[in-house]
């Protein structure tokens, strides 16, 4: 709190030495906010107005939080109020980036399972809220201990195992590399995100607790490809069209169907 008084002065000073450089960088991302700002209070006003001025003259390209919570999907909101929070500030051109989020694997509290659902569902929260940037916390455990929520933040083990998190991660991101968006719909318990990639569309499906059955619509005719990543990968069938579509289970744990020709 006591370099409070001096931010500002910082922050403008850091923007006179990146204007000062030759070649002007493309991307400055800015500062790393442990708590949502401008939403109260939450944030000293000295840290706001430092990111205002500097993202008015395009010094700060996009504002970085970090949006740790019990569950995923609650983020949603939170980005739509920031994002209408910029807008109001004439800062409709400055980005939200995650520069730091991710769930530990730390008994009895959670188990990898559970860590690795947890941090599927913030990606793909991130995906339908249009966030430029994800930066997980964090790439390896710092320790070995179990019981430790610091030590177990990691998607890979201290000794570099790879966890449940990292393997649904990585071959989702397989499978959905060059999407893009669609749509993303919240009702009645269950989350759906859409992407298109080339001719397919992939739909994901989860819920938050129980398990529900979702219908996904699809042209008679269609092929539907299931995709399970948890515990491991499993392809197959989605079964038989019914209905103006194929039916799945959705669960804590999101499950992808792909719809093709």
């Amino acid at each position: 709190p006591g370099l409070l008084p001096d931010f500002e002065t910082a922050s403008s000073e850091l923007c006179s030495s990146l204007a000062r450089l030759p070649v002007q960088p493309n991307i400055v991302v800015g500062f790393g906010f442990a708590k949502l700002p401008f939403a109260g209070g939450k944030v000293p006003p000295q840290l706001e107005n430092a990111f205002v001025s500097a993202a008015r003259t395009d010094c700060l390209t996009d504002i970085s939080i970090h949006p740790y919570r019990s569950v995923p999907e609650t983020a949603l909101a939170d980005y739509e109020k920031l994002r209408a929070q910029l807008d109001q500030f004439q800062l409709k051109k400055t980005g939200i980036v995650v520069s730091e989020w991710g769930y530990a694997s730390y008994l009895p509290v959670r188990n990898q399972g559970m860590q690795a659902s947890l941090i599927f569902r913030e990606y793909l929260i991130n995906a339908a809220a249009g966030i430029k940037l994800l930066n997980l916390y964090a790439w390896r455990d710092r320790g070995q201990s179990s019981f430790s929520k610091e030590d177990n933040f990691g998607i890979k083990s201290k000794a570099g195992e790879k966890k449940e998190a990292y393997s649904a991660l990585t071959e989702f991101l397989k499978i959905a590399r060059h999407s893009k968006k669609v749509s993303y719909q919240d009702a009645a318990g269950v989350s759906k995100l859409v992407l298109s990639r080339g001719e397919a569309l992939l739909h994901v499906v989860w819920t938050q607790n129980s398990e529900k059955t979702v219908s996904v619509p699809a042209a008679k005719g269609k092929k539907c490809t299931l995709v399970e990543f948890f515990p491991q990968v499993r392809r197959g069938s989605c079964g038989n069209w019914s209905d103006g579509g194929f039916s799945a289970k959705a669960t804590v744990y999101p499950v992808l169907l792909s719809i093709s020709d």
